[in-house]
């Protein structure tokens, strides 16, 4: 400590010494403030988590409730995108500039007039919220992130022999890079988004040829009260 401030009477003696300090001042006290900055910028991980960890979002959150709704399914370059609303067994969507209805199991198409078409979501499995309860279940927990917008990430690790046991009723037994999904949740602990990364699982699958991202998005949750339905 002494060296240090001899050294700084010797820098403040010479010609240019205040404006050097000055200039070093001002540059600790800077890099200081960013790293403070960024220890504080709302995120906080918590930690790995040991398997069979419990979480506090319930996948009923989106099984149960109406809202408006963003699917994109990207496999390899192609975006595909549905966006709509849903009110228990009632969806309105678009897709392709198409508009769609779904009741139950039943899907139409509007086009002079509405007529019974077949299913057009892409890797539909991954958006049936039953599924996702198996899914969530039986994957690994690796960690999760706090917000101080009271938002959380949940990022768990789930293998492509799992998915294929619980999707497609098939026991497989590779070595492969585990499948990652995360989950956001809001301060009431209901599911804002979903992100899947499942290239692994498409590769498995031969449905891609190097990767598979699906995003869901859920807005207005409780909010939506009247879907206009093709007999309304």
């Amino acid at each position: 400590m002494k060296k240090l401030i001899e050294k700084i009477k010797e820098i403040y003696k010479l010609p240019r010494g205040k404006a050097i300090l000055f200039f070093g001042f001002y540059l600790i006290f800077f890099a200081i403030l960013i790293i403070f900055i960024r220890l504080n910028s709302g995120k906080e991980i918590t930690g790995k988590y040991e398997e069979g960890t419990k979480y506090s979002f319930d996948v009923s959150s989106i099984t149960a409730n109406n809202y408006h709704f963003k699917y994109n399914v990207f496999v390899d370059d192609k975006e595909n995108i549905f966006e709509g609303d849903k009110l228990k067994e009632e969806e309105l969507f678009k897709f392709n500039n198409k508009e769609y209805y779904k009741k139950e199991n039943k899907f139409y198409i509007k086009e002079e007039e509405w007529k019974e078409t077949s299913n057009p979501y892409i890797f539909k499995e991954f958006l049936d919220s039953e599924i996702l309860e198996e899914i969530v279940s039986n994957s690994y927990l690796e960690y999760e992130t706090n917000y101080q917008s009271g938002q959380t990430k949940y990022n768990f690790l789930v293998s492509s022999n799992t998915l294929n046991e619980l999707i497609n009723n098939e026991n497989t037994d590779i070595e492969e890079m585990p499948n990652t999904i995360i989950i956001s949740v809001d301060e009431e602990d209901n599911i804002s988004s979903i992100v899947y990364h499942l290239n692994s699982y498409c590769l498995n699958r031969k449905n891609c040829k190097k990767s598979l991202k699906i995003e869901l998005e859920f807005e207005n949750i409780g909010e939506i009260k009247k879907i206009k339905s093709p007999s309304a």
